[in-house]
């Protein structure tokens, strides 16, 4: 199969006002996270994963999540929806940035 690059499908900033919580779902597409502060939740494939600022989620195609957040932590990011024929199996579902580089 020969690889192509990702077409950007959407992007936003989502920033809920307390506690925050959406059931498990699928999307047909690859969703990038990016957070910026507070700390999110997410239950994926039999397991959960906590999130914080600078971190980066990437959700394939597919694979059902559920995504959480608690007021004492205000969640802050931004997220991009993209297709593409590429493989990103082997890409983490957590990518830490220890610089800092991905703060606001």
């Amino acid at each position: 199969m020969k690889e192509s690059l990702p077409t950007l499908v959407s992007i936003g900033y989502h920033t809920p006002r307390g506690a925050w919580h959406i059931r498990s779902h699928v999307h047909d597409l690859h969703e990038m996270v990016l957070l910026t502060s507070g700390h999110e939740e997410v239950a994926i494939q039999g397991r959960r994963v906590r999130a914080g600022a600078g971190d980066v989620l990437l959700f394939q195609p597919g694979v059902a999540h559920e995504e959480w957040s608690q007021t004492a932590d205000p969640l802050m990011s931004y997220f991009l929806a993209f297709k593409g024929d590429f493989r990103t199996a082997d890409w983490p579902l957590v990518s830490a940035d220890p610089y800092g580089r991905l703060r606001l």
